[in-house]
């Protein structure tokens, strides 16, 4: 039987709701308050005269009329992010609700605070929670618990994450004020070598990239590891206080006390490259549009602004 009066909206709804099988999650998905998800599927179970879902401990259980349903929804989609897109264009001041990104560990103490500042001068209004990356982060992209990720890549996700490729950066090689090896016009990484060792951990990469201390190893030096720490902060005190290098990726000033070492030409870097991370379901969202630009153009405006950690 056809519902003239049928507001294709709440179609939306029951997408995310079947990906999330949760009312909160699905609110903080689709920028709602969690009421209005239930206010919208007891006006869905009234259009199909289905209760659609039902509700156990650990989330909402689809009916078989609901996966029924659901099977003929990912034809719907490309004309349902049509239908759903605001007319008018998204202004992030208006914007209310929660920004939720993570950051892996070894970009979190120099990209952290200057993209806090850049999202919030445009969206003054909302509140944000940037996290570190975890095991957890693919799941919480997919579930809508996190809007966006930033890390080393590529990795290897369910093909519902997206993965965009930020601007490659230089290498760099840290050290303190007067270490030895900036007198040197140029450094090898047998001169390198010499020294130890410290690297920052980042435990949602290491499987998969290959860090300095393999570098050294590929070239059948021996490193000597001073320090590894999960502590950006950490790992600058350790360099001030001592003979050691400091690998990072390159995107501007350093800290106080701190130098960078000329390398020659064809030392060999690492491989790890700069991606951001997102949910292919979120991309019809003029707000998580407008997320992922600001995103992208923070990392392509001024290169020489902030300085991103590399991993070792």
């Amino acid at each position: 039987m056809a519902h003239p009066n049928f507001d294709y909206n709440l179609l939306k709804v029951l997408r995310v709701l079947i990906e999330t099988k949760n009312t909160r999650a699905a609110a903080e998905l689709l920028h709602i308050s969690q009421s209005a998800v239930s206010h919208s599927l007891k006006r869905l179970r009234d259009a199909f005269d289905d209760p659609l879902f039902t509700r156990q401990r650990h989330g909402l259980i689809p009916t078989q009329r609901c996966l029924e349903i659901s099977q003929q929804l990912p034809q719907l989609k490309l004309v349902l992010d049509g239908l759903f897109n605001q007319h008018d264009r998204f202004d992030p001041r208006t914007l209310t609700t929660e920004v939720k990104i993570g950051i892996t560990s070894a970009l979190s103490h120099a990209v952290g605070t200057p993209l806090f500042n850049r999202l919030l001068m445009q969206a003054p209004n909302a509140s944000f929670e940037l996290m570190d990356w975890s095991w957890q982060t693919e799941k919480a992209l997919l579930t809508g618990e996190l809007h966006a990720a930033i890390g080393f890549g590529p990795l290897m996700l369910s093909k519902s994450v997206r993965q965009h490729q930020l601007p490659e950066k230089p290498y760099l090689i840290c050290v303190r004020d007067n270490h030895p090896l900036l007198a040197k016009e140029q450094v090898t990484l047998r001169d390198i070598a010499q020294y130890p060792l410290i690297g920052l951990r980042s435990p949602d990469w290491r499987a998969s990239f290959q860090t300095a201390e393999d570098l050294i190893l590929r070239e059948g030096l021996e490193p000597q590891v001073l320090l590894k720490s999960d502590s950006m902060l950490t790992c600058f005190s350790a360099l001030r206080q001592s003979d050691g290098f400091f690998p990072i990726v390159s995107l501007s000033t350093l800290p106080d006390g701190i130098k960078t070492i000329n390398l020659s030409p064809g030392m060999p870097s690492d491989n790890k490259l700069l991606y951001l991370f997102y949910s292919n379901e979120l991309t019809g969202s003029e707000y998580h549009q407008w997320l992922l630009f600001e995103i992208i153009e923070f990392f392509n405006e001024d290169e020489a602004n902030i300085k991103i950690g590399n991993t070792n």
